[in-house]
């Protein structure tokens, strides 16, 4: 009759724990036993791994290899081994520029709200000024009875803007990104709300969580669009990703204003 000493469950040898940016922390665990104690311990951890987080991918790898004299060794690979409890929130602003056209300029679209009938002349006599080349000689008849008579002075300027040949402005246009990195266990909530609704500068520092150091580089004017967010889950990991898209005046017939 064979006679065992000493634990006669598989053995656990001594383990390593690396990192890398791709893959977080890793532990590799090696244990030594007779080939059904390995393969039920193999087991029992596979089931256990999958239990933690129901649904996703089990965060470990297992291999067993027969060593010999009916004993098996079981190495098993554990991907982030150490618990990460903290949120992280990361932000980062881009600014690109691009030509819009000149009857969207706002001092054009203050002409339209404030002064219709100037505004309407400019558009019907603009095309024919242009064909006959006639610049020079319809703003020496045009003659505004004082200088106070806002309507007339803007009228007059904004057709040197096309006598110039100015027909298109350049405008910067800014997209805010938030990253936010947060375990799978953790209590925290993030909210989606006021998707695709306006958000003021004001509001985008008290409600959407913008940091103060940050602030110098927005723009003070204008408001934020909220998009939806894209969220990745990996590796008992939430990664959550947000934009905001700036514009001078979003319009608010069609997107409405974010409430808290």
């Amino acid at each position: 009759m064979s006679k065992h000493i000493g634990n006669q469950r598989p053995v656990k040898q001594a383990g390593t724990l690396s990192y890398s940016p791709a893959t977080g922390w890793v532990s590799a665990k090696s244990y030594i036993g007779t080939d059904e104690e390995i393969r039920k311990l193999a087991a029992q951890i596979k089931k256990e791994k999958e239990q933690e987080t129901e649904g996703a991918p089990a965060a470990v790898n297992l291999s067993v290899s027969p060593i010999g004299g009916g004993l098996s060794q079981l190495d098993a690979s554990y991907d982030n081994d150490i618990e990460e409890t903290s949120t992280t929130t990361t932000w980062s602003l881009q600014a690109n520029e691009y030509e819009k056209d000149i009857w969207s300029h706002p001092t054009v679209r203050s002409l339209y709200n404030l002064c219709p009938t100037e505004y309407k002349w400019l558009r019907e006599n603009l095309p024919i000024v242009r064909e006959k080349g006639t610049w020079t000689d319809v703003l020496n008849a045009w003659s505004c009875a004082t200088a106070s008579d806002q309507c007339c002075v803007s009228a007059r300027n904004i057709f040197t803007y096309f006598r110039d040949g100015i027909e298109n402005y350049i405008i910067s246009s800014y997209v805010l990104r938030k990253s936010i990195s947060m375990p799978v266990a953790t209590n925290t909530t993030y909210a989606l709300a006021n998707v695709n609704k306006r958000v003021s500068v004001a509001q985008m520092t008290a409600n959407e969580g913008v940091p103060t150091g940050l602030v110098f580089a927005l723009p003070n004017y204008g408001e934020w669009l909220k998009k939806a967010p894209s969220v990745n889950y990996e590796r008992g990991k939430i990664q959550i990703d947000q934009e905001y898209a700036h514009a001078e005046d979003w319009n608010d017939w069609i997107y409405a204003a974010a409430t808290y």
